[in-house]
């Protein structure tokens, strides 16, 4: 697993763009907007990324048999879109996170 370690507005989503059309693996996101946001970004880049997936298109069983992967982008707010698909009334309230490498 490959972590993008930077700070705000370091480039970070800008490297999984390059990573992503790489190696033709598609980004996970928390929602539509971000998702937009991603495709927006991609194209101002001329990036060429598959199609970003949000939380909620996650069920699609096209999705499932076209992919056997994903980078994430803004792992915390992923996890906590899953969590409340789960049941609307969980929510993080913590965690941790180990990283073998940081990026530079």
């Amino acid at each position: 697993m490959r972590l993008f370690n930077l700070k705000r507005g370091k480039g970070k989503t800008i490297r999984m763009l390059y990573a992503s059309e790489f190696n033709h693996i598609p980004i996970l996101c928390h929602d539509n907007i971000a998702k937009q946001h991603l495709i927006s970004k991609a194209e101002e880049l001329e990036i060429d990324i598959p199609t970003p997936i949000s939380v909620g298109e996650l069920s699609d069983a096209r999705i499932a048999l076209n992919t056997s992967g994903f980078y994430v982008d803004e792992i915390p707010l992923v996890l906590q879109s899953l969590i409340k698909k789960i049941n609307p009334n969980y929510r993080m309230v913590g965690g941790t996170i180990t990283t073998y490498e940081e990026e530079r």
